[in-house]
């Protein structure tokens, strides 16, 4: 056989199988059983002589292309062959045994390829899965790290909040011994001064002492982030509102809005010190208090 006359057989072949992968012919409708049978006996000048031999190689292309073009249809194609083996090996072709075992080799050899592609398709989703969960594992790795990081940057930095903190503490604690004991030697060289002055000087001490102590304790809330401030249910924490706008105000008044506390316990000892100076200086009139 010349190779013009093996490409003219080799076309009707191609032809014959994207027939097959183009069009469903359900053996159970008469009319597509017509059709299937007439697209078999189109492949009787191919293979009726038994001398046409065709090349495995050359279906790799041919099934690859209805695998991975959208105008073909592998599960048409699949059936096709499958309901060509049932009808090749009818009656009917029971004489024509060269055509027939040409059709069935080429049905064979067609599955053989078709099942080739499948697997291959199968390893490279499942390659493409393995590198989709690499990658997200990649990813999760990533922000893992990125979270270890700013872990241990937080662990540095309360390392040195906790030095700060337990130095305040310690001064918190010094202030205050420091300060009872500046009490005891204040009370103890006024034993035999009058009554009120040593109400004054008691009231001056712990005006002091409280001070100190609410001022290191403010600096610990800085460092551990933390607010020491009174909630505030208005609009705006720092003042009252008439409108949508906050009206500004002084520092005296955020104090008295923010650090109520500290803002009226300072208020009741400088009073009191008030009160304690005006009786001083009236004593120094009218001596009512014993000595």
């Amino acid at each position: 056989m010349d190779q013009g006359e093996y490409n003219t057989r080799s076309k009707i072949l191609f032809e014959a199988i994207n027939d097959l992968a183009l069009h469903s012919y359900n053996m159970e409708d008469a009319e597509a059983r017509k059709g299937l049978i007439e697209v078999i006996d189109s492949l009787k000048p191919v293979y009726a002589d038994g001398v046409f031999r065709h090349k495995y190689s050359e279906f790799f292309p041919i099934i690859s292309r209805i695998y991975t073009n959208k105008e073909f249809n592998s599960g048409y194609f699949l059936a096709n062959l499958s309901a060509v083996e049932t009808l090749i090996i009818d009656e009917k072709y029971n004489e024509e045994e060269n055509f027939r075992k040409g059709v069935l080799k080429l049905v064979d050899h067609l599955n053989l390829e078709a099942s080739r592609i499948e697997e291959n398709q199968r390893i490279q989703g499942e390659l493409i899965s393995a590198q989709e969960v690499l990658d997200d594992t990649k990813e999760q790795l990533h922000h893992a790290e990125e979270k270890l990081q700013k872990a241990e940057e937080k662990i540095e930095a309360s390392k040195t909040e906790l030095v700060a903190i337990l130095s305040i503490f310690a001064a918190i604690v010094f202030a205050f011994s420091g300060g009872v004991s500046l009490l005891g030697g204040a009370f103890a060289s006024l034993a035999d001064a009058p009554l009120l002055k040593t109400a004054l000087i008691a009231l001056i001490c712990g005006f002091i002492l409280f001070n100190i102590i609410f001022f290191l304790m403010y600096i610990v809330s800085r460092i551990v982030r933390k607010s020491i401030y009174t909630r505030c249910n208005t609009k705006d924490c720092n003042c009252d509102v008439e409108s949508d706008k906050p009206i500004k105000c002084g520092g005296l008044k955020r104090v008295r809005k923010r650090l109520t506390y500290a803002f009226y316990t300072n208020i009741v000892i400088i009073g009191l010190i008030l009160i304690n100076i005006g009786l001083i200086v009236l004593d120094n009139y009218i001596h009512f208090m014993p000595y």
